[in-house]
């Protein structure tokens, strides 16, 4: 009996802990405000209430969906869309009570949820590499407050 009442308990915690992963999200019709195409997201609480509707120019991505930035629990939801032949945007927003709150865009090249030195962050890219223009990626993590940037060191186009 003991040990169902911990386990219980357990199980109780993690769901208000991680309580955000009940949240869904899907796309939606979205009028395009200034591009021939844009995508309509909504985010849906697991009692129905909408907790985001936002609308991003261009055609959403493999890399949207709720990531662990701002937290190393998955409560930020990341819209990623491809505009035109090779430009991204990415919007991060962040889960504060009963809704999500915009904290971070990014328009360029490659833009994801990574690891980085352990941490939670956005990859960032603004260019395409090119023997040029080397790969310059930058790392956005959380410092409790805000997404600060990081530089990595320039990688070279043959690597």
């Amino acid at each position: 009996m003991l040990r169902r009442n911990v386990i219980f308990l357990a199980v109780v915690i993690a769901l208000r802990t991680y309580g955000s992963a009940a949240d869904s999200w899907r796309a939606t019709h979205c009028d395009p405000q200034e591009t021939a195409e844009a995508s309509g997201i909504r985010i849906i609480s697991e009692k129905g209430a909408e907790l985001l509707r936002v609308c991003q120019d261009g055609a959403l991505v493999p890399q949207t969906g709720f990531v662990s930035v701002t937290s190393d629990h998955r409560a930020d939801f990341l819209p990623v869309t491809q505009v035109g032949a090779k430009l991204r945007e990415a919007t991060l927003y962040r889960k504060s009570g009963a809704q999500y709150v915009r904290v971070g865009w990014w328009s360029g090249w490659d833009i994801r949820a990574v690891r980085w030195h352990d941490r939670p962050a956005i990859h960032y890219e603004e260019l395409q590499p090119t023997l040029d223009h080397p790969r310059n990626v930058v790392y956005f993590t959380w410092n409790g407050s805000r997404l600060v940037a990081d530089r990595a060191a320039e990688v070279s186009f043959h690597e």
